[in-house]
């Protein structure tokens, strides 16, 4: 997938290159009019200055005139607000990770002054686009193969696991396992889960945070799309124990509204937080709460053969695995998911999702 982002780009830039022209200066130029200096140079201003190539430039003569973008971009991540960090352990556990960090509205483009000098001209600009296509080609042959290192990566980890999976007999049904995810959905992650869970044929339930669901309803429709389900885990991962029932309502609501028919009647409490009301509040938004038995702690980001090993050691039938596919850093969750489902499914296993 990667090296095909890589090409697009390089395309582009080519593409581009063609059609800004030659940076050289034409032989039907009109001639240098001699400045007030008496050198072949037109008198500087801020406003325009000659490049070696011979093209004009915009760009201020002086660092001081640039100033700073009005908008500047900020981080694609930023830390959550109070209450939207990641699950914590199972109930009676510790809180949630306190480093969560959280998506932020997308970054907006600033504006850039062109280089001066040769590194500022069009260097593409030679380019013809008739070669365009040997490039792309000779690009496709020199970069590496992404998708196969990463699954040479899976295979080696997975030469590590130590098989503690009980055996599946074979004129028996088939175990059950249950992947859910939550804190999504992120621009990132919870595709690259949906990659490795299609790979495996495996179907998982996703608990959406209505405030990303309203920010990626594309990635929202794809997990539909894709066969998975979708649960409510509040608006902004707020802990519903000891939660006044007008916020309650508010959090809980506003996401099931969200959602509508595409969400099933699932709730999950962040943080397995809960109280006595808990459970009769959420039945009157006609949900149910739905909790986990195994929990590999990928909140803390540990190694991906730690998450996988922790997977393995709790397969049986029924087992319902907490993971998360938005919130900070996913990669070794996705890693480890690859690694335990490459191994649990030679094995006999099922996945399929919690809530339907």
């Amino acid at each position: 997938m990667y090296r095909w982002v890589l090409v697009g780009i390089t395309a582009a830039l080519l593409l581009a290159g063609c059609s800004s022209g030659d940076p050289s200066p034409r032989a039907d130029a009109a001639p240098v009019t001699p400045s007030s200096n008496g050198s072949d140079e037109p008198d500087a201003s801020p406003s325009s200055t000659k490049t070696p190539g011979g093209r004009e430039s915009s760009r201020p003569t002086s660092d001081a005139d640039v100033g700073e973008p009005a908008n500047p971009t900020p981080d694609l991540l930023e830390r959550n607000p109070p209450g939207a960090a990641d699950d914590g352990p199972p109930p009676g556990g510790a809180a949630g990770d306190p480093d969560n960090l959280a998506l932020s509205d997308d970054p907006q483009p600033s504006e850039e002054p062109p280089l001066p000098g040769p590194a500022g001209a069009d260097i593409m600009g030679n380019v013809d686009p008739e070669d365009i296509e040997a490039i792309v080609a000779l690009l496709l042959a020199s970069v590496p193969d992404f998708e196969q290192s990463e699954h040479r990566l899976r295979d080696e980890l997975r030469d590590q696991l130590v098989d503690t999976s009980p055996a599946v007999p074979p004129d028996g049904p088939a175990p059950i396992m249950y992947f859910t995810f939550d804190d999504g959905p992120h621009p990132v992650y919870t595709g690259e889960v949906l990659d490795v869970l299609a790979r495996y044929d495996a179907r998982a339930t996703f608990f959406v945070l209505g405030s990303y669901a309203e920010r990626f309803p594309v990635i929202i429709q794809r997990i539909l799309d894709e066969g998975h389900t979708i649960g409510n885990h509040t608006w902004n991962h707020e802990r519903l124990g000891g939660l006044p029932r007008e916020q309650f309502d508010d959090t809980v609501g506003r996401t099931q509204a969200l959602l509508g028919n595409r969400a099933t009647t699932c709730l999950r409490p962040p943080y397995a937080s809960m109280d006595e009301l808990t459970r009769d509040w959420a039945a009157e938004h006609g949900l149910r709460l739905a909790l986990w038995n195994v929990d590999p702690e990928d909140w803390r980001a540990p190694p991906a053969l730690t998450i996988a090993q922790h997977i393995v050691d709790h397969a049986r039938d029924g087992a319902i695995i907490l993971l998360h596919d938005g919130g900070t850093d996913r990669s070794q969750t996705v890693l480890g998911l690859d690694v335990a489902l490459v191994h649990l499914s030679e094995r006999g296993y099922r996945f399929e999702s919690q809530c339907r």
